[in-house]
This record gives structure tokens, C-alpha cells and sequence, in this order.
């Protein structure tokens, strides 16, 4: 058994830095873990493992059994050596039924809790005794919780940078916005648009926030496509992320009254008929009788013409990132 357990300057003097984001983020967490007392409450607290003292972290924890090599990326055990968690750590790719698979011959774990910790949810909220939880509730649990109410120093400087490092890794990243932060969004558009003294109020309304947090939402939509088997296939995986605010108007309509903000990719494949793939939102305008907004998803062909999704209305990350890419790998696969 391989035991990584002497915090970040036994690793610096051993020379022990994983370079895979998930390896090296399993090891920063298990050092903060094992050097931060209100650390270790706050983990025990947001995933419901009894706290005791003496607990500690183990990662990169190698076991075989019935001629098969399992590493378990983080092992939360008390002082005796008894497992009290383990944890399946998974950013850099999607989580998979058959990782989870792995764990059911190993013994020693089949009473202690067992969670998988994910930057993206799978297509499975449930899966035996296995809890399912996004780096990002950690991350926001962390911030609102810790920070401002740290008073030891060690805690407080391991918690900021903690956050810090989950947060340069993208998983802070909103998992849901409601419908009525994007009608805020729509009325400031709208009022910035069509108003020849246009006046919003902000108070209570962070239309900012809500823009920068679709639009890291789209990002990770595109870091998704990139790992689509199908869609890499017709327009590769070196594509970049070039958001924009644009306009639309109706057939006839000369007044470019409309707001658009999204995402668009260029299809350079001369195989594929699909010329652009994209995905975003449109404001409408007035709001009298509509949301003032459409979330939608769309594909131009080489000939012109257009095919829309206009299928939702609210963003909630797993549902609306498979609505996209499904979109995206029809229209992609039809050439």
C-alpha cells in the first residue's frame, strides 16, 4: 500500500507532484484534510461521515484482489486504520457505472461510505450505495461556510487557497440559472437597447453575474463537445471557444431590436453539410406577454437554410449541456 500522507513539503522534498488535474487535486485535498482541523469538519459535515478524532487522508491508495489493481483516489480513515469513505475523483473525464463497477470485490470497503466527487454529473443521479456529488456544491459550500467565520490562520490561509485552486480549475461553475435571472438579463437588454434614456435598476439583480455565469456555462458545453466521440469526429477537438453578442430580427423586420448572446462554432469538414453549429440565448424584447427571452440551439447548412431548438427555458447544466450536444451530433452526423 502507497501512502502519500506528509502534506505539501514531503512532497516538494520527495518530489512527489502528480501532474494529472485529478491526481494532483486528490493530493491537495488530502494535505488540507490532514492540516486543517476546521477543513476536516467542513468535509465530514457536507458528506456526512461521522467526525472523530485522529481521521485522516490517504490518496493514490493501492489495493489488488482477485488479481486486479484498484487505486482509490481519496481514503478517509480514523486512527486505527479503519475506512470511513472513500472517494472517486473525476474531472477529466465523465463518470462512468463501470468505474464505480471496480469497487464491489474490494472487501475492506463495503461498509463506509462511498462517494463520487465529479466536475460534470453523469447520466445517473443514483447507482447502488454510491453518493454522487459536484466538485462545485463543494466549492460554493466551502466559500459560504468557512472563510469569513476562519479565525486560525492555518485554517483560513489552506480554505482560501483550497478554493482558490478549485476555482482555477473551473469548478466553480453554476449548475443552474432560473428563469427569472434570465428575465432580469432580458429587461436590462432591452431597456439598454430600445430606450432612448434607458434606465434598470440593479438592486437586487446581478444581470452581470448571470451573463458571466451563462457564458461559463457555455464554455464547459464546448469543453464537453470536445470529449463527444462524435461530434471530435467531424470537427475535431482544437476548436476554440469564441463567444459573442450579436442581433437578430425577423423576416421583414428592419429594426435589429434583438440581442443575441451565445456561442458559435465553424464546421471546416468539406464532408459534413452542417457549415455552423451554435448555441445560446435571444432576447425578444418587450415582456408583456412572453419570457423576453429564448434559449436555443441551432445548425446551418452549406445551402442556407436553418434548424432551431427552442426546446427550454431555464438552464440547469447536465439536462441543457445534453440538449446541446445532441442538437449538435444530429445535425453534425446528418454529412
Amino acid at each position: 500500500m502507497k501512502r502519500i500522507d506528509d502534506g505539501f513539503i514531503g512532497e516538494m522534498i520527495h518530489g512527489r507532484h502528480e501532474s494529472r488535474h485529478e491526481n494532483r487535486l486528490s493530493q491537495v485535498f488530502c494535505a488540507c484534510f490532514n492540516n486543517s482541523k476546521r477543513f476536516q469538519e467542513l468535509t465530514c459535515q457536507f458528506f456526512e461521515i461521522k467526525p472523530e478524532p485522529g481521521l485522516k487522508c490517504i490518496t493514490q491508495d493501492f489495493h489488488e484482489q482477485y488479481d486486479r489493481r484498484n487505486i482509490i483516489d481519496i481514503r478517509i480513515e480514523t486512527a486505527r486504520g479503519t475506512p470511513r469513505a472513500i472517494i472517486e475523483n473525476k474531472i477529466d473525464e465523465v463518470l462512468t457505472k463501470g468505474q464505480l463497477r471496480h469497487y464491489k470485490n474490494l472487501d475492506t470497503f463495503k461498509n463506509c461510505k462511498k462517494i463520487a466527487l465529479v466536475k460534470y454529473l453523469p447520466g445517473f443521479y443514483v447507482y447502488r450505495d454510491w453518493q454522487i456529488q459536484r466538485w462545485s456544491d463543494f466549492y460554493y459550500f466551502i466559500c459560504k461556510r468557512v472563510i469569513c467565520k476562519t479565525k486560525n490562520s492555518v485554517d483560513s490561509f489552506l480554505l482560501t487557497e483550497f478554493s482558490k485552486y478549485l476555482k482555477e480549475l473551473d469548478m466553480d461553475l453554476v449548475s443552474k440559472i432560473t428563469e427569472s435571472e434570465f428575465r432580469d438579463l432580458a429587461k436590462a437588454f432591452y431597456n439598454v437597447r430600445e430606450k432612448d434614456v434607458p434606465y434598470f435598476g440593479l438592486a437586487g439583480k446581478p444581470v452581470f453575474e448571470t451573463a458571466n455565469n451563462y457564458l461559463e456555462i457555455l464554455e464547459a458545453i464546448c469543453d464537453r463537445a470536445r470529449q463527444d466521440p462524435d461530434i471530435k469526429r467531424k470537427i475535431g477537438k482544437n476548436f476554440r471557444f469564441t463567444p459573442y453578442i450579436g442581433w437578430w430580427s425577423n423576416e421583414g423586420d428592419r429594426k435589429r431590436s434583438n440581442v443575441w448572446l451565445g456561442v458559435e462554432i465553424a464546421v471546416n469538414n468539406r464532408r459534413c453539410k452542417t457549415k455552423i453549429i451554435g448555441t445560446g440565448i435571444s432576447f425578444t424584447g418587450k415582456q408583456k406577454h412572453s419570457r423576453g427571452y429564448h434559449l436555443q440551439s441551432y445548425a446551418e447548412y452549406k445551402k442556407g437554410n436553418w434548424q432551431e431548438n427552442k426546446s427550454l427555458h431555464k438552464v440547469e447544466f447536465e439536462p441543457y449541456c445534453e440538449s446541446v450536444l445532441k442538437f449538435w451530433r444530429k445535425h453534425l452526423l446528418k454529412g
